[in-house]
């Protein structure tokens, strides 16, 4: 493995925009406890907008790492789960409004990363956002469900846990998972233009909270700042019960 960062800081408008650079994004531990850092280390700093991308040109997340899970022993797995728990706590509680673009495909746990934040921007195409977990016979984790029932239409979680195959955008935003669907730029990722219009009220139920009570934001071609004005949080870390160790 690279030497290189597993999550890359870049600041535009105010914003923080933090990349997934870990290759195609599989989550270990490596992965795992460099977002975990990042995002705590922003919460003290203040708690900026922040905006969770990737730098793959066709994966956000695909999830676990199954190559360095399998095969751990029961304890193993236990505390590999609690650390993605703690990692799932912070995003959903962090204070800060916080946005997902997902220019690439979202799936296990790469869909719950983007569905603990507020908003999802995802690509018009070439992208599908779900859960697999069915296809391999395992269950969702326990407290990833409790924080999908209390976010979500309970339609759209059902479908989410029980199809496998994930939806691609324009099934996505049907169900109220996404806010916007966008145009990929060169390269792969979704620019300030798309991600813009990830409007509070735009058809999904974020954890910022929905209708009158979710603030404004600009649309057409304001910038990168302008998706972040969100709806302030309360209450989000009883969505996730924390695992005893």
């Amino acid at each position: 493995m690279s030497d290189a960062p597993a999550v890359r800081l870049e600041t535009r408008d105010r914003v923080v925009v933090l990349h997934l650079s870990h290759g195609p994004n599989a989550l270990d531990e490596t992965l795992i406890d460099a977002l975990d850092g990042e995002l705590a280390r922003l919460d003290a700093a203040g708690a900026p907008p922040l905006v969770l991308a990737s730098a793959h040109p066709s994966i956000f997340c695909p999830g676990l790492d199954l190559r360095k899970v399998d095969g751990l022993p029961r304890e193993g797995m236990r505390r590999f789960m609690v650390r993605f728990n703690t990692l799932l706590r912070r995003l959903v509680s962090y204070p800060g409004p916080t946005v997902a673009a997902l220019a690439g495909h979202a799936i296990a746990g790469g869909c719950l990363l983007s569905l603990a934040c507020d908003r999802r921007v995802m690509a018009a195409w070439g992208a599908r956002l779900g859960l697999s977990e069915i296809n391999l016979g395992i269950p969702v984790p326990a407290g990833a469900v409790h924080m999908l029932v209390a976010l979500y239409p309970t339609r759209a979680v059902e479908q989410l846990v029980l199809e496998g195959d994930g939806f691609p955008g324009e099934r996505a935003l049907q169900f109220g998972v996404v806010e916007r669907l966008a145009e990929p730029e060169a390269g792969g990722s979704i620019g300030p233009n798309g991600l813009s219009g990830a409007a509070p009220g735009g058809g999904g139920v974020g954890k910022g909270g929905a209708g009158p009570a979710g603030g404004v934001v600009a649309s057409g071609d304001a910038p990168i700042a302008g998706i972040v004005r969100i709806a302030p949080h309360s209450g989000h870390l009883a969505f996730l019960p924390a695992v005893s160790s």
